[in-house]
């Protein structure tokens, strides 16, 4: 049997294939494990993951559970403290106008989900963002789902927003994910 991908998913089905006695391996089109699950560790001489960096809704993720097994180390995510807007330190005044904004935008983005037409994230946002728009659409995209709000549909987004802070992974998820692939048959196919 083959499996495609060394990622979360190729590494979770390689896993429950481990104690069922079929033969098979994993083909990986890159030269490390663990997919969009990435932690460098070269960059900076010091662990941050590239790709997956928080693991949502903790009490329902199989990572939870195995991040302990493994002795690895989970903690909330820490709310954003401080901002800088245009070049200055953010005022208390700018970190509420930024969660207030996150705010109304998650609700206009399940408001437009609850509908019957599909809409996109992007075109559900509330049209008085003014200069805090593209922090807006940075924030609810690419930096939490590593996507433009312009390709995510609503209804997709609304249900996947976490009611319960996410867990950091003090060593990386990257890591985590590349630890849960040790001992498991990986074929590195790189292509030039």
């Amino acid at each position: 049997m083959l499996i495609v991908g060394a990622g979360a998913a190729g590494i979770a089905a390689a896993r429950r294939l481990v104690g069922s006695g079929r033969t098979f391996a994993i083909l990986e089109a890159s030269d490390r494990r663990g997919g969009r699950c990435f932690t460098d560790a070269r960059t900076f001489d010091q662990r941050y993951d590239v790709g997956a960096y928080l693991i949502h809704l903790p009490e329902q993720s199989s990572l939870t559970k195995l991040a302990t097994q493994n002795r690895i180390e989970l903690y909330p995510d820490p709310q954003i403290q401080q901002i800088r807007v245009f070049g200055r330190k953010g005022f208390q005044r700018d970190l509420e106008q930024l969660y207030s904004d996150r705010v109304r935008c998650n609700l206009a983005i399940s408001d437009a989900a609850a509908v019957k037409d599909e809409i996109s994230c992007a075109d559900a946002l509330p049209k008085d963002l003014g200069d805090w728009r593209q922090t807006m659409e940075f924030i609810l995209g690419p930096y939490r789902f590593g996507a433009d709000l312009k390709e995510l549909a609503a209804k997709e987004y609304a249900v996947s927003i976490d009611r319960n802070p996410a867990l950091l992974c003090r060593q990386g998820v990257g890591y985590l994910v590349g630890r849960l692939a040790i001992g498991i048959p990986i074929k590195f196919w790189v292509f030039v």
